[in-house]
């Protein structure tokens, strides 16, 4: 029994030595944050040179970790391909303190948490939510992960069809495919280039080394606490959460690996231009226009990717996007970097394609280079600069939180390239408006360096991926090609943006004691019911606006529902040009069909709110639909009916549940059926209908007031009811 003591002593006087030698190195760090944002933020790092941000929230509903290691697929050896996912799923089963395989899951399920990890290409990242009153246990449980795993032989074949069942379940993915096919024309010595996921043919022993002793060499080598960042968010006082982190994770072994980024290019030298052409197993039509450009991460104030995509990326009057639309090219295009390996990037203009688009391709890249020219020449305005930085910092002003494993996760992934005083705020930097360096991230964006990715049903290919066995063809663009690219003289009808109405102007809070959280019924008359609640709890000037327009006939029969669904696409689709600078100010908008009619959502910050609810409703009322647009629409509702079959089978069962539990209820055959005549006229008529026994009920809450309430019903009245019944 003395001896028990006297071990018992000599440990808890060895643990506080420790403590106190490792106290001395830690640096507490100055957070910048949002003015919104009442948590409170550590920075510190261990003696072992982990990172760490700790955040105390008295508030939370939950607290949750992070810890993020700075390896991932591209990191694996060619003979053990997908082996960091492997490890991923070995981390979990056992440590020396906590040897049965499942005994963090379950502490973590038992107390009303969750957990998860990814491998991405360059991260591999843990996290886990918990009821806070458990947090100290799980972060026991979490810490050993990366102090002493088990990694027992026993269950790696487990594992490893864990994993293959992952690789199977998304064979015939188009998204995997297509990309799998994007990595076979990359240079073959580039890291991006290899097969990630893994499987039973990747992950199984060699006569020179079997898997476990793999797996066993790549953690040793690559699991580093100087390689990790790891967030903590939890209800208790930022110095308990300090000791906490000092005890559990401070073991955790640091080799001193030296971090590099990979500087290869991504293309062989003579390979581009070229295009790829990818055979999609869905009915689904695309294109992506890419180039290779630096890294925008030593432009971290002036942002010139993001500058440059908000503009190619635009869907307001006189956009790229609108010219393609109304030539009946495309249905959607987004633009922005991807693969950024802090060296270079890849500058990526993605469209998803009508028939006539696919059909007619090369005219888009006609159009897409006019565009480029047209913003070399006249894109570069303080104007866009501006606007661009005021909404960033009313963003960051007005903060909202996010959930708590979300948050810890993706911090602990910017924390890799973010110092920590600046990693909550660098997103939101936009100072230093700089032209030239504008320009030169432009002129990348040329014909001479384009890579075209091209995927539908039709294409002609001639080879297969290795693992995702998707049909490609890889090949040098003629000089003819890039010639006439390059040789564009008009304009097509495009022109930059004009100066954004919807910034708000005014983000005045309503001084309230209390918030009513109970919606309260303000008026009501004849078909028309005003709901209302005030609530101040996040702190922000913002409100949501749900607009529910019922009438009987829209679910009548598979043909109502198939005009109910495309009377809303038609809608949105009318609206964007004048909806989308309101999304970039932060005003998000969305109209959705359901059982009893179509619902109208607005949600942001309420200064100009009522301004994009007339125009909406005005357009529901009024709106001359286009005919090409309507056989547009119509036919990509056709394909996706018709693209249900080749769903996942857990997709369709879910489908087929619901048509059985909901009544009336339409399967894809039946609504295939009475869409094949319909008539852009008959939709017209569908709509007069629909709107002669319409009832509404409007609910409006967050920062606004009830006089703004009532004078919105009055304005729905006059713009949408009146004269109806």
């Amino acid at each position: 029994m003395i001896k028990f003591v006297l071990a018992l002593f000599l440990t808890v006087f060895s643990l506080s030595t420790l403590n106190a030698q490792e106290l001395s190195k830690i640096e507490s760090a100055s957070i910048a944050k949002s003015p919104n944002d009442q948590r409170e933020y550590l920075a510190i790092t261990l003696k072992n040179s982990l990172e760490v941000m700790l955040i105390s929230d008295p508030t939370s509903d939950k607290a949750s970790a992070a810890l993020d290691v700075y390896v991932g697929s591209s990191d694996d050896p060619k003979e053990f391909l997908g082996l960091a996912h492997f490890l991923e799923h070995m981390l979990f089963l056992g440590t020396e303190k906590y040897p049965n395989p499942d005994e963090y899951q379950k502490f973590i399920s038992n107390h009303g948490g969750s957990h998860n990890a990814f491998t991405s290409l360059n991260h591999t990242n843990y996290f886990f939510d918990i009821q806070p009153d458990f947090l100290e246990e799980a972060l026991d449980r979490f810490s050993q992960q990366f102090t002493s795993p088990l990694f027992n032989e026993e269950y790696v074949e487990r594992e490893v069809n864990a994993v293959h069942s992952e690789y199977t379940a998304k064979v015939k993915d188009d998204g995997r495919r297509f990309f799998s096919a994007i990595k076979a024309t990359l240079s073959a010595n580039h890291p991006y280039s290899k097969f990630s996921v893994g499987n039973l043919e990747t992950l199984k022993s060699t006569p020179e080394k079997s898997l476990r002793d793999a797996l066993l060499d790549f953690y040793a080598e690559y699991y580093s606490a100087n390689k990790m960042k790891l967030v903590i968010l939890g209800k208790e006082p930022l110095k308990t959460l300090k000791k906490w982190t000092i005890e559990k994770f401070s073991d955790i072994p640091n080799k001193n690996i030296v971090l590099e980024h990979t500087k290869l290019p991504f293309f062989n030298q003579d390979d581009l231009p070229a295009q790829l052409n990818v055979k999609s197993v869905m009915d689904k039509r695309s294109l992506t226009v890419a180039f290779p450009i630096p890294s925008e991460s030593p432009y971290k104030t002036s942002k010139p990717i993001n500058y440059i995509a908000n503009l190619i990326g635009h869907e307001g009057k006189g956009s790229l996007l609108s010219k393609l639309k109304a030539l009946d090219l495309v249905d959607s295009l987004s633009a922005g970097s991807e693969f950024d390996t802090q060296t270079n990037a890849l500058f990526m203009i993605n469209m998803s394609l009508t028939q006539k688009g696919l059909d007619n391709y090369k005219d888009i890249l006609n159009i897409i280079f006019d565009y480029l020219f047209l913003l070399k020449n006249e894109g570069i305005q303080k104007l866009y600069f501006d606007e661009q930085a005021k909404l960033l910092n009313i963003a960051f002003k007005y903060q909202e939180k996010s959930e708590p494993i979300h948050f810890t996760s993706s911090l602990a992934t910017a924390l890799q390239e973010s110092q920590a005083k600046n990693v909550l705020i660098e997103g939101y930097q936009l100072t230093d408006f700089n032209p030239s360096l504008y320009l030169e991230f432009i002129d990348y964006l040329v014909p001479k360096n384009m890579f075209i990715a091209l995927s539908a049903q039709t294409l002609e290919t001639e080879k297969e991926t290795q693992w995702y066995q998707a049909p490609f063809k890889f090949f040098k663009l003629d000089q003819k090609v890039i010639s006439d690219l390059e040789t564009i003289e008009k304009y097509y009808d495009l022109h930059m943006p004009l100066a954004n109405e919807f910034i708000p102007e005014s983000t005045y809070l309503i001084n309230k004691d209390e918030a009513n959280h109970k919606p309260e019924l303000l008026k009501q008359s004849k078909g028309f019911d005003l709901w209302y609640a005030f609530d101040s709890t996040f702190g922000t000037p913002k409100a949501n606006i749900f607009l529910t327009l019922r009438s009987p006939i829209s679910n009548s029969s598979a043909d109502n529902f198939n005009k109910t669904d495309i009377l809303v696409s038609l809608l949105k689709d009318s609206l964007n040009e004048y909806s989308y600078p309101a999304f970039l100010a932060g005003l998000h908008f969305e109209l959705y069909q359901h059982m009893r009619g179509i619902t109208v959502k607005i949600s942001g910050y309420n200064d100009k709110q009522s301004n994009l609810l007339i125009k909406i409703i005005n357009s529901i009322k009024t709106f001359k639909f286009n005919k090409d647009r309507f056989e547009t629409i119509k036919e990509r509702l056709q394909r996706q009916l018709e693209n249900a079959s080749d769903k996942k089978p857990f997709q369709q069962a879910i489908a087929r549940t619901q048509n059985i539990l909901i009544s009336p209820s339409w399967n894809e055959e039946e609504r295939l059926d009475a869409l094949s005549n319909l008539k852009l006229e008959e939709l017209n008529e569908y709509r007069k209908e629909f709107l002669k026994e319409l009832e509404a009920v409007l609910l409006m809450n967050g920062n606004v007031t009830r006089a703004s309430a009532l004078n919105m019903a009055n304005q729905i009245n006059a713009f949408l009811l009146k004269d109806i019944k």
